[in-house]
Parts: C-alpha cells; structure tokens; sequence
C-alpha cells in the first residue's frame, strides 16, 4: 500500500464495502474457531481472543483469573493452562493479522495492553504466523512489537497527530505561557 493511498471496497472486495480481498478475513475468523479458544458468534473475532473468552476458557480449565492484567501474571508466572490460553489467542491473532498484512503490507505491527509484555507468549507466535503465512515473495519481514506507552497511547497518538499536521513541536509549545495561569514565565 502506497503512503496516503486509501484502500476501498468495491466489486472484487468485500461486498459490504470494505477492503479489496478482506471479505476472507470473516471466513478465516470462522475456520479458527473450531480449534481456538472461541466464544461468541460464530466467526467473531472479538469472540475468540476478548478477554471475557480467554477468561472464560480458563474458567473451563479451572484457572481463575478476574481480569487481563490477572491473566497475563499467571501466564508470566508459568500457569500452564493460562499460558496455553494465551498462547493459542496469540495463534489466533497472528493467523488474522497475516491475511490483513496481505491486504495492507504494514511495516510495523504494535500490541498494546498487558499481552504486550509477554513476548514469548503473544508476541512471538504472532511473528511466527506472520512468517509462515506470508506470501514468498514478500520483500520484508513485518516487524512486531510491544507497544511502550500503556493506556495513554491514543491520546499521545492524536497529539502527535496534531502536532505533525500543525507544524508544531512540543518544547515549543511547553514554552508558551498559558493564558490566565500565574505569571511564572512558562507552561511548564
């Protein structure tokens, strides 16, 4: 995919409007809940690697953890059936990303939240189904990372958005003395 060019759906993509070549994303979605971890609707992504199904399939294996962060511990401390819990979301996950790395050609993929700092666990099989199921003549390696800036990361996103798209640098900014607050000379 070009910079700045925009994919479209059209008569030979998904008929609803969506990407050129992504319709098979829902149908990928639906072979792998057989042999995932699925809950939900039959094909629904969400359904298969949300936390409400990892934590209900570790409920069926008799592991209890009440959130994500909880999961993540008991996989980052070696709880065999969490970790496989989370390992096989993980498969899921990098099997989707494949087929869309197919239709956009990323540079970079980022995970966020807590399963970001499993690298084993999450973000390994994740490269490993991207290698393994990219096309031969792919002409990088997509790269895969943690995401660095936990829950603020959106916001930081849209201000380095607006700061790109303004012109504007932050010290500039931090700089500036801000209207109505005690004269102490900066922002800051």
């Amino acid at each position: 995919m070009r910079p700045g060019r925009r994919v479209r759906g059209g008569p030979y993509g998904d008929p609803r409007g969506g990407a050129p070549g992504t319709a098979h994303l829902q149908r990928a979605a639906r072979r792998l809940q057989d042999d995932s971890v699925g809950r939900g609707g039959r094909g629904c992504l969400k359904g298969l690697i949300s936390v409400p199904a990892l934590l209900a399939a570790c409920a069926d294996r008799g592991v209890t953890a009440r959130d994500a962060a909880e999961l993540v511990a008991l996989a980052a401390e070696g709880q065999p059936d969490a970790a496989d819990v989370v390992r096989i979301a993980a498969l899921v996950a990098g099997r989707v990303l494949a087929a869309l790395a197919a239709q956009v050609d990323p540079e970079c993929i980022v995970v966020y939240g807590e399963p970001a700092a499993l690298d084993d666990l999450v973000l390994t099989p994740i490269r490993e189904q991207l290698a393994a199921l990219s096309l031969p003549s792919a002409p990088r390696t997509i790269e895969v990372r943690g995401s660095t800036l936990g829950a603020e990361a959106a916001a930081l996103g849209g201000v380095a958005l607006l700061l790109h798209t303004t012109g504007q640098d932050l010290a500039e900014l931090l700089d500036r003395p801000v209207p109505g607050a005690p004269d102490s000379g900066t922002a800051r």
